[in-house]
Formats: C-alpha cells, structure tokens, sequence
C-alpha cells in the first residue's frame, strides 16, 4: 500500500455502502448476515439473521434468537455475520424474554405509561415488527385490543406460575 493510498475502512458500521449483489455475497439458504447499519429497523442494531429463502433480488430473513418476525431484504443490503458478531447477539440476547416471545403466550405488562394493573393477564394475539406485539385480555373480557406494547414491557408468565397469576388476577378471583 503505497502512502497515497487511503487504509480499507474496519469493523462495522459502514461509512460507505457498497452494493453488494446476490453473486458477490454468494448468498445461500441457512448463511448469518447482518443488515448494513444505515438500514436496520429501529431497535434491531447489532441483530444476526439467518437467511430462509433467497428469492431473485430479496431474501427473507430470520433472527437466530428467539421466535421473532420474519423479515424481507434486498440483497444489497446483507453482508456475511462475523464470529463475533453472532456471539455478542447470542450473548445479548440470551437474557432477554423479548425475543421468546411467541402468538398464544400469557405475559403481563408493566411501565411507565400503562394504566392498566400491572397483575392483569394478556394474551400475545400478534407479533408487530420487532419490537411490538399486540395483546388482548386473558378471558376476552371488553374485546379490546392493545395493537402496538413494545416488548420491553412485556413479562411472560411462566406456565408453572400461571395456575398462581390466575387467581391473583382480580377479574378471576372469586369465580
């Protein structure tokens, strides 16, 4: 390298996006990649997917953690998960319940801005992006639907504890 010559640009994020195509990435079914971190969906920095199908100019990805949204993306915009990468991500996301979470699940909620009690019981009827999902009552109760509670106020109630959260639900109690 010569002293006129600028040094490669290290590690992530990428000041400069070089478009990569299906040939170059040599994209396959089951490869970890990253997005380019100009186009990561909010709250999804850092996240490793693993490629599901390669369709002509998209793939469809999915996180290795958890049970989370599928995710479509143009081939552009992927380039191959390091080691590393994957590592921190599993670290990262061995703890959290937010990426177990899955349609059907019982969880309560708790946070600054819910006025609902923090004791009643929700049902996941819908995944929303990555960090959303949509409840509904345990029971049914009024019909309401809340469409878009981050995950991160989302607890899962263990199916151990359920029998116990039940009968300390106030709208169950007594029947």
């Amino acid at each position: 390298m010569s002293t006129n010559e600028t040094p490669p640009p290290v590690g992530r994020p990428y000041e400069i996006v070089e478009i990569l195509d299906a040939a170059k990435l040599r994209a396959r079914p089951d490869m970890l990649v990253v997005l380019v971190t100009q186009y990561q969906p909010k709250g999804t920095e850092g996240w490793v997917y693993r490629i599901k199908k390669i369709n002509q100019r998209t793939a469809v990805l999915v996180p290795i953690a958890g049970s989370l949204n599928e995710l479509t993306a143009d081939m552009a915009l992927l380039v191959e998960a390091s080691e590393d990468e994957v590592e921190r991500f599993r670290a990262r996301m061995a703890g959290t319940e937010a990426a177990q979470l899955a349609t059907g699940m019982v969880v309560k909620v708790a946070g600054p801005r819910w006025r609902e009690p923090a004791d009643a019981l929700w049902v996941i009827v819908g995944l929303k992006g990555m960090t959303e999902v949509a409840l509904s009552r345990l029971g049914g109760g009024d019909g309401k639907t809340y469409p878009k509670i981050p995950r991160s106020l989302v607890k899962l109630v263990p199916d151990a504890e359920l029998p116990a959260a039940i009968a300390a639900d106030p709208r169950w109690s007594g029947r």
